[in-house]
């Protein structure tokens, strides 16, 4: 099978063809779906729609045409498609959207093919839509924008009209918005079994690579950048009876978007709705409306307009799913705080807890609560409490309460009838021989002592073989925490997400798999079960996964149950352990702009929602990014610099964060930053380890300075203090903050730096520049690691090494055509990034046994070098031989001297070379092996 892969492929099909102008909207246009307005005939037309080329068919389609207008705020898209077989057609209007004729609409309004939009009307008028990130890959939003749409059939076709307000597109940000967009459409005619596109594509209606371009888009202004990104309902506000309670609403505001507004709210095809007034400011805003009508217990989907308070204007609107969920009576305990297991070693002469009430005031007011304590080896104990409240605390003595378990039972009584029960299972097992592993006070625990897990996330992606070598011989401080893998899908086969997108039980054989699973891992040490990786981008339901949580924790007390998640207040219920990953995203504008797609100040967003929760059964970790998203989806994407490391991973430890597991993918080690980055973050969190775990937290006043842009946390252990100070603004900051626990302290010390701060009355003051992190300790600690300053020289020089290997190619990728041949299990942006970026030992291409031959060609349509040197890195390179392009065919120059190494083969000629294409090839690996190739360099 031969690939071929071209740096002018690269350009093109990220940036589309561009073919067209859209319409500019002018007049009315009813939404009727006839298009028989004059606004319309302004717009051009677009037709010329082809079958997908997997359908190996030179038959052309149905005609289908379509014409695009817009104005200041609104999308407006018109069809026609013709059909002789309209008698044929099945237009329900309700039902799967995907057995009946549609047309898919596909837009990306950042005019890059990594992040897009699908809209879906069918012949019956049946919407569906979705929000696309990382190529595809992930879906990160229950998406439902507010939009319209309405067909018309008619003798021989049908047509539709389709009205998209701009704030729909809600999942892109002002900085990434394009006049440009990617665009395309896609016909399904079910009668015949015909899929037809605008755009030219193989096999599938997502290759967004292929989508051709539109230009004369709107932006969207910035004060429609509105973004409502999370509703919960607040549990201990829920009126069974009357239907109502309290939402919690995470919104992300534009700065232009800061205001006033009037929130509208209801049940989706409702007619009640009601109206809140609602400030917003600039960046995140959480938001509480109260006693909010809801209609079911579940999932209610939910209607959310934001309407401009001076003007009226809809700013932005969308459809959140919230779940409702009622527990009158539910027992919560804390003590024992997790698990509702006494691990070996705590304390247990006794039980606390609280009894959580979600019940009218009329059996507040005359009801009675009844306790009652029970195990086979410990006297039966009872507690009347005549007073209710929605929290009531309880307490059973249990000095010497031995191994093996007791229940205790609670009722709600009115008069002789009882209200609401329930129970909870308290265990006192016996130490392991394995491993046991629990949570306190919102940290881990292994064997009895308190961990700060470092670890990173996908340890197999490691880079090739020279780079697995260098990994397994360093020590970049990680802890290694194993993991059993429990993700259903994993388990039990990919078709097993059309049951978990449910709000319902698992099927008898998902339960079936983990607990095989659990049993196959019973004599073994690891620290975590690991339940799903991104629930939400997939459209997972947390109340399925609870259920799979539940399970797991009855069955073994002794591995915390860990998600990986953005939207860690949603499963919060679905595990002991969210590692939350709010990737930076560093991104090139294309125009010589870096941004980020999450800005640094952000990222406590995404801990604070189990941090805030202050549970000590809970444990809230971070992963950061240690990769590009320049070798995955977009060429535009770039590494994350040290100091947005830095700031990222310690705004997430000052917001709570007690575990880190950076996701490196397969870049750990591109760049000195990533890898001496996690070397040197991984060992300070170790060397801070007890007083980040232990230390209690002490309360610090910010007095000069932007409250929303700096991190702040000091910590006192045993009258040591700690405090971190993160200035998230890539720009300079004066600093003053004050507290009660500084005032008789003269001096705090820089750590790992030369740097002492002095303490006036309990104020201090500090002049940071942009990004900066200032870990500062009463007494001086880590003096014999090394410091931050000599660590930033030391990266300089090795970032200046990798540039300065005279290598002719550096850095050229995306102008150098790769051809070869394969299988390559990884994609075109990966090869051109890696095999010219001065890295040695980091896989950027590679081949596997199958083919007969091996080979790879790179070519130079811009521009010929000239060179007496080639050296290649890689793996499995004996043998290997070059040739290069000359009069129409391969010439094999002779080299007078050959250079080889474990990991490299170097060829030296007499005299200098001219090629506009060169071209190895290689021994094909036999069963077990593997060709790997790191880098390209033509020398001078």
């Amino acid at each position: 099978m031969k690939i071929l892969q071209t740096a002018l492929q690269v350009a093109l099909l990220c940036s589309g063809v561009l073919l067209a102008q859209v319409g500019q909207f002018t007049g009315n246009i009813q939404l009727d779906g006839i298009l028989d307005e004059a606004a319309w005939q302004n717009c051009p037309l677009h037709s010329g729609f082809t079958r997908l080329e997997a359908a190996n068919t030179k038959k052309l389609p149905e005609p289908t045409e379509f014409r695009v207008a817009t104005d200041r705020d609104t999308l407006y898209i018109g069809f026609r498609c013709q059909e002789p077989l309209m008698d044929k057609i099945v237009a329900p209007p309700q039902g799967p959207p995907w057995s009946v004729d549609s047309i898919e609409l596909f837009m990306a309004p950042g005019g890059q093919p990594d992040e897009f939009y699908q809209f879906v009307v069918t012949a019956g008028n049946m919407q569906w839509c979705m929000y696309y990130a990382e190529s595809g890959n992930i879906r990160p939003d229950p998406y439902a924008p507010l939009w319209e749409s309405s067909v018309f059939h008619g003798d021989d076709f049908w047509s539709a009209e389709v009205r998209i307000p701009l704030s729909a597109f809600y999942m892109t940000r002002t900085e990434k918005w394009s006049t440009e967009w990617l665009f395309n459409i896609g016909r399904c005619r079910r009668p015949v079994n015909e899929s037809s596109s605008w755009s030219p594509l193989q096999v599938s209606f997502h290759e967004t690579t292929r989508f051709k371009r539109l230009k004369g888009f709107p932006v969207r202004q910035p004060t429609q950048d509105i973004y409502l990104q999370s509703v919960q309902a607040a549990d201990k506000s829920i009126n069974a009876s009357q239907k109502l309670c309290d939402l919690e609403l995470e919104i992300l505001a534009n700065p232009a978007a800061a205001g006033a507004y009037s929130l509208s709210c209801g049940i989706a095809k409702s007619s009640s709705f009601q109206n809140h007034p609602v400030s917003l400011r600039a960046g995140s805003n959480r938001v509480t409306v109260p006693a909010v009508p809801f209609a079911i217990l579940g999932r209610n989907d939910m209607v959310f307009e934001f309407r401009n308070a001076t003007n009226g204007f809809l700013a932005a609107g969308r459809i959140y799913p919230v779940q409702i969920s009622y527990c009158p009576l539910e027992i919560q305990l804390d003590q024992p705080t997790y698990a509702m297991t006494f691990f070996p070693g705590q304390d247990r002469s006794e039980i606390r807890g609280r009894l959580e009430l979600q019940m009218d005031e009329a059996t507040l007011a005359q009801g009675t609560a009844f306790l009652e304590l029970v195990g086979t080896e410990i006297p039966k104990q009872q507690l009347d409490i005549r007073s209710l409240d929605k929290s009531i605390p309880f307490r059973f003595a249990t000095p010497g309460l031995p191994e093996g378990q007791v229940t205790i039972n609670a009722e709600i009584r009115m008069k002789n009838d009882k209200v609401a029960s329930a129970s909870a299972r308290i265990r006192i097992p016996a130490p392991s021989k394995q491993q046991m592993a629990w949570l306190e006070n919102g940290h881990l625990v292994i064997n009895g002592k308190p961990l700060f897990p470092r670890d990173i996330y996908a340890i197999g992606w490691q880079g090739g073989t020279a780079f697995k070598r260098r990994f397994e011989n360093d020590h970049l401080f990680s802890t290694k925490n194993l993991i059993c893998v429990l993700e259903p899908f994993r388990l039990v086969g990919k078709h097993i997400e059309q049951e978990a997108v449910k709000d319902i039980r698992p099927s008898p054989i998902v339960f079936e798999k983990i607990a095989a699973r659990m049993q196959s891992m019973q004599d073994k040490d690891f620290t975590f079960y690991y339940l799903s990786d991104e629930p939400e981008c997939r459209g997972l339901s947390a109340v399925y996964f609870r259920h799979l949580y539940e399970f797991v924790k009855e069955k073994d007390p002794f591995h915390p149950v860990l998600i990986g998640s953005r939207a860690a207040g949603e499963f919060i219920s679905c595990a002991d352990v969210i590692s939350t990953h709010p990737y930076l995203g560093p991104m090139s504008d294309g125009r010589g702009n870096r941004f980020l797609n999450v800005p640094l100040h952000r990222v406590r967003d995404f801990v604070r929602p189990v941090s805030n929760l202050k549970r000590p059964d809970k444990m809230i970790g971070l992963t950061p990014q240690f990769f590009s998203y320049g070798n995955i989806t977009n060429y535009l994407g770039d590494y994350p610099d040290f100091r947005e490391l830095e700031c990222s991973i310690w705004s997430g430890i000052a917001n709570g964060a007690r575990m880190m597991w950076a996701y490196a993918y397969h870049d750990l080690g591109d760049r000195p930053t990533l890898y001496e980055g996690m070397r040197f973050l991984y060992q300070s969190i170790e060397n801070l380890e007890e007083k980040l775990l232990l230390g209690q937290a002490q309360e610090v006043h910010i007095l000069e300075g932007n409250k929303d842009m700096l991190d702040v946390q000091l910590l006192e252990r045993e009258e040591n203090l700690t405090l971190i100070v993160v200035n998230l603004q890539n720009a300079a900051a004066q600093v003053t903050l004050s507290s009660e626990m500084l005032r008789n302290v003269s001096i705090l010390h820089g750590y790992r730096e030369n740097n002492r701060y002095p303490i006036n009355n309990g104020l201090l003051k500090l002049t940071l520049v942009p990004y900066q992190v200032v870990i500062m300790t009463k007494e001086r600690i880590g003096t014999d690691l090394e410091t931050r300053e000599t660590f930033m020289q030391r990266l300089a020089a090795l970032e200046k090494a990798r540039g300065e290997r005279g290598n002719l190619l550096f850095g050229k990728g995306y102008t150098i055509e790769i051809d070869s041949s394969g299988p390559v299990p990884r994609n075109r942006l990966l090869q051109q990034g890696k095999l010219f970026d001065g890295t040695l030992d980091v896989l950027g291409w590679s081949q596997y046994p199958g083919p007969k031959t091996a080979w790879l060609e790179i070519s130079f349509p811009k521009w010929v070098p000239e060179f007496s040197k080639i050296r290649i890195h890689g793996h499995g390179l004996d043998n290997a031989t070059v040739s290069i392009w000359k009069a129409g065919d391969w010439l094999k120059p002779e080299a007078k001297e050959l250079e080889e190494t474990l990991f490299s083969r170097e060829w030296s000629f007499p005299n200098s070379l001219r090629t506009v294409k060169i071209r190895f090839d290689f021994t094909p690996p036999k069963q077990g092996e593997v060709l790997e190739l790191y880098e390209i360099e033509l020398l001078k």
